[in-house]
């Protein structure tokens, strides 16, 4: 950051491409409001090596850990998304600087070509959503070939926080069918 003079230069932490499209998509998958799909759709234009990427696709699967539910149930969920033109004229166009935007129809289906490719998991990226939610985070699934990236990612303050509540929700649950067992 540039200052005047001999003034101390700030340090700034800021994120990169991918983390800023990362936390779009799971912010649409967690909303579901029209402007994270208006944005989403709009990657096409502005990010499509990068949501092609091989890395991209394993950062995005490995952070969907933190969305409430396993990423292979919002297949319906999101696809199912009933927004109405009202949406776009009351909740998108507002924060549009040129205030104007496509049809729900239109959003919606560049909205499903950016996403669709991410519902559609392979075996590994399955074993790996079937590991979370039994609190296990296994990046290595996801990073065979990068360990230091599975490493940087395992101390991520959000999985982090995901792995101690889903572990947390287990011992419940487990407390829980202790306790039926015993009054049975």
């Amino acid at each position: 950051m540039w200052q005047p003079g001999g003034l101390d230069r700030p340090r700034i932490r800021t994120v990169n491409l991918s983390e800023l499209i990362i936390g779009k998509l799971l912010a649409f998958f967690d909303r579901g409001v029209i402007r994270d799909a208006w944005d989403i759709g709009r990657l096409l234009d502005i990010a499509e090596d990068e949501l092609q990427s091989p890395l991209f696709r394993a950062r995005f699967i490995a952070m969907s850990a933190t969305l409430d539910h396993p990423l292979t149930s919002y297949k319906s969920k999101i696809m199912e998304q009933h927004f109405i033109e009202r949406d776009i004229t009351e909740k998108l166009v507002p924060l549009l600087t040129s205030g104007k935007a496509a049809s729900v129809k239109a959003i919606l289906e560049r909205t499903r070509q950016v996403i669709e490719p991410f519902l559609s998991l392979s075996e590994v990226e399955d074993k790996y959503v079937e590991a979370i939610m039994k609190g296990e985070l296994s990046l290595s699934l996801l990073f065979p070939q990068d360990k230091e990236e599975a490493e940087r990612l395992a101390l991520h303050p959000a999985l982090l926080w995901k792995m101690a509540n889903v572990k947390r929700h287990l011992t419940l649950q487990e407390d829980k069918r202790a306790k039926r067992t015993i009054t049975s």
